[in-house]
């Protein structure tokens, strides 16, 4: 059967019911198929067009449950992204300059460590020939020793017994008393080298 023609709002009104109809068929032995069919129907059986209501009804409700999911999921995500933004920010703060791991030095290849100067008797002969092993220590691995301090307190580290207890009354305020290095290896020399050399 032919839509019905006439006034656009009527011929609407008319598709609008035969979609309706497709998507809820109407119960009862009569099948509507157009608005006038289903106006005959409802003066007919009144019953069931409240019975199509109710299907129809439920079915927007569920639409409705539906939507209100959806736009709990939406609100969630939303939140989490959020979330997330505030996470990376944090992040971000954390790990800017004055919190940034510092870069590892690459070092000079290590040399052994010279032996130990006890400064006994029996040392003064060796004392020389420790102190260019020192040296060439400081020489070959300068990158490890960058204050003066440092070279001063390894070659502290090398001192033991008469040679430490010497040094000991150098070290001042957590610090030695000798300007550089070189005047620590005078000190040594000095007093555990060989006065007449």
């Amino acid at each position: 059967m032919a839509l019905p023609t006439g006034p656009p709002c009527a011929v609407n009104h008319s598709r609008r019911t035969v979609k309706l109809l497709k998507t809820f068929p109407y119960p009862g032995s009569s099948k509507p198929k157009n608005l006038l069919e289903l106006i005959q129907a409802i003066n007919t059986s009144p019953e069931d067009f409240g019975t199509w209501l109710n299907t129809i009804g439920e079915h927007i409700l569920g639409l409705q449950r539906r939507l209100e999911e959806s736009n709990y999921r939406a609100r969630a995500f939303r939140d989490n992204a959020d979330q997330a933004r505030a996470n990376k920010k944090v992040a971000e703060d954390l790990t800017g300059p004055s919190y940034a791991l510092p870069t590892r030095v690459k070092y000079s290849p290590t040399l052994p460590h010279p032996a130990f100067f006890k400064g006994l008797p029996s040392d003064r002969e060796k004392y020389y020939l420790w102190e260019m092993s020192v040296k060439i220590k400081f020489s070959a691995n300068s990158d490890h020793f960058p204050t003066e301090q440092l070279n001063m307190c390894y070659v502290f580290s090398l001192l033991r017994d008469n040679a430490q207890a010497s040094a000991c009354n150098k070290f001042k305020d957590g610090a030695f008393t000798f300007s550089t290095v070189g005047d620590f290896f005078t000190f040594l020399e000095r007093t555990f080298g060989y006065p007449y050399r």
